[in-house]
């Protein structure tokens, strides 16, 4: 019989890079090895219409 890995992690360790990963039932209130992840910051462009030339 197989066991199910549960990838249920804290929230502090889903937005860490490491691989020291804690369990939800884990209440971590600050990491000292915390690594954030980058953000991919997005930009949206609006552009004016401008009208069909015939």
């Amino acid at each position: 019989m197989k066991r199910k890995i549960i990838q249920d992690y804290n929230r502090i360790c889903l937005k860490c890079t490491r691989k020291c990963k804690q369990r939800k039932e884990v209440h971590i209130l600050s990491c000292p090895r915390y690594i954030p992840k980058p953000v991919q910051m997005e930009i949206k462009f609006v552009f004016p219409k401008t009208p069909k030339s015939k």
